[in-house]
């Protein structure tokens, strides 16, 4: 191995992972393998070091602290010419080895994505977005414009699963986002993505949405002072309600913890729908969950109510609700959410 040239080693690595070694050869292998090639990553062009990388990460092998430096070092002046898939496969590597970069790497990244953005197709912007999130990284005002820019201009080509994914990796970090780029993601969803949707998708978007920041004046709120995007929410509930069974206790959970957030007014049919939903659950749902369920169901009802009340209508009773709608107290439970990885 000493022997190889860096496209050599490159190729072996991805020849190895491609033709299906999902499991990764013996340490000693790899970590042989690792030194031959720390001493070519200098003379590695962007390619063959992406590829490497890719290889490891695939392996879950996390090389030392100081190889990782190593590594990024040789990337960092090639990444001017790096392309949307270089720049997302790059992040993509030092999230899965658990490793964030320095400062200076992080900002000839952006540099190099920044003018590259309009070139991102929507698997690449969903995969940043994600890991951004993961790390708590808020980009600065200027790539965040042109980055929603491009989003917004090609969300009727994203899928649904990846449209909710970015969503949520925005959420990582409570980002604000544009009023009028946070309405047309919501129509898109609903008039061009829905049909190839799978409930956990609807879930997972109504969880980024209610995590998000949608910027608005004064003291109004995105869901409340916009009928438009109510109606297209309680439309997303219609479709999803009658699904939830197919789906792990978990996706009601986020489901519900997004609709409490975002303060969405919903029918009594859909209360109803949701209680019996949690009630087929209840046996799967430990007691902080189960508490957590309860309060926002009785949240739903009291909006309902003060919503009837303002319409000058009859106020939904609790009359007759047994088991799973019964009063809770308390605080509410937090929610883990678990929103999968990005695909490559």
């Amino acid at each position: 191995m000493q022997q190889m040239e860096p496209v050599g080693i490159s190729q072996l690595q991805l020849a190895l992972v491609t033709l299906g070694a999902s499991q990764p050869p013996p340490t000693e292998w790899i970590q042989s393998m690792l030194a031959t090639a720390e001493e070519m990553f200098p003379r590695m062009e962007l390619l063959q070091l992406c590829n490497f990388g890719w290889g490891l990460a695939q392996w879950r092998y996390k090389p030392p602290v100081e190889v990782m430096q190593r590594y990024l070092g040789a990337v960092q002046p090639l990444l001017v010419g790096a392309t949307p898939v270089d720049l997302s496969t790059l992040l993509w590597i030092c999230d899965k080895l658990s490793f964030m970069p320095q400062q200076s790497w992080l900002d000839s990244w952006f540099a190099s994505a920044t003018a590259s953005l309009p070139r991102f197709e929507p698997q690449h912007l969903t995969t940043i977005t994600l890991v951004l999130g993961q790390w708590g990284l808020v980009p600065a005002p200027a790539f965040s414009v042109d980055f929603f820019r491009c989003v917004k201009a090609r969300a009727k080509d994203f899928s649904a699963y990846q449209l909710g994914l970015l969503l949520w990796g925005l959420g990582m970090t409570q980002r604000s986002v544009p009023n009028t780029w946070a309405t047309a993601l919501l129509t898109t969803y609903t008039e061009h993505l829905l049909p190839e949707a799978e409930p956990s998708d609807v879930c997972r978007l109504i969880g980024g949405l209610s995590s998000v920041v949608v910027k608005l004046r004064g003291t109004k709120t995105w869901v409340t002072s916009n009928p438009e995007v109510q109606e297209q929410l309680q439309g997303l509930c219609t479709w999803v309600l009658p699904q939830l069974g197919q789906l792990e206790p978990s996706w009601l959970l986020v489901l519900l913890k997004g609709l409490d957030r975002l303060g969405l007014v919903v029918s009594k049919d859909m209360i109803w729908g949701f209680t019996a939903a949690a009630a087929r659950f209840d046996e799967r749902l430990d007691p902080k969950q189960r508490k957590f369920v309860l309060r926002v169901l009785k949240n739903m009802r009291a909006r309902a109510g003060s919503a009837a009340g303002r319409d000058g209508s009859s106020s939904i009773s609790d009359s007759g609700s047994t088991g799973v709608v019964a009063d809770p107290s308390g605080d509410a439970y937090d929610i883990t959410w678990h929103a999968g990885q990005p695909q490559q």
